[in-house]
């Protein structure tokens, strides 16, 4: 077995250029396939998430491909249909990991007891998430009632949260003011 950082690896930042960009991403596809198939993904390594584990880069690797997949597509002028089940992991990896680690530090995501019920309609996913004063929402996988719920396909979710599609695309239920609050703090998470 390999031994694996436990700290953040220094960047490379060069990337590629237009025509090697293809092949590029296909190496580096190769490459992580093949280094994850040598560790244990239960082995402790650094990661940006709650969790300090192998297992946390496939599923982040998947995430990132899928979200850009969907850019390349648009940009194309082509339309891609995301799977609900991909994009349900998708919206339990951005509140798992990018709202518990950057979510404290936009105000935003600070409050005392605030509720949210997401609620994906084409697949299983229900998400509670309640505002507290110093640290990042408490995030439940439940059905349970909020303040506001906002409603609608896990793609149109996933791509509300990561800005890709407008967020008054989905159905909004609460007092006005409650939900306008709630999309600010989805807008508001800079990553």
């Amino acid at each position: 077995m390999r031994t694996l950082p436990e700290q953040r690896p220094d960047r490379d930042e060069a990337g590629p250029t237009d025509a090697s960009a293809g092949e590029s991403l296909r190496e580096a596809t190769a490459a992580l396939d093949a280094a994850l198939a040598q560790v244990d993904l239960d082995a402790a390594c650094w990661t940006f998430g709650p969790e300090r584990l192998v297992s946390f880069w496939p599923r982040r690797q998947a995430q990132e491909a899928l979200v850009h997949h969907h850019d390349a597509a648009e940009a194309a002028g082509q339309d891609l249909v995301l799977e609900p089940a991909a994009a349900v992991e998708g919206v339990d990896e951005y509140l798992e990991v990018f709202v518990w680690r950057w979510g404290t530090r936009a105000g935003d995501w600070l409050g005392d007891g605030q509720t949210c019920h997401l609620h994906a309609t084409d697949a299983p996913g229900e998400w509670h998430l309640t505002l507290r004063p110093d640290a990042a929402p408490v995030i439940e996988r439940a059905h349970a009632k909020g303040d506001v719920a906002v409603r609608g396909p896990a793609a149109r979710l996933l791509l509300g949260a990561w800005r890709r599609r407008p967020l008054d695309d989905l159905e909004w239920l609460g007092a006005p003011e409650d939900v306008t609050r709630w999309q600010q703090r989805l807008a508001s998470l800079r990553i």
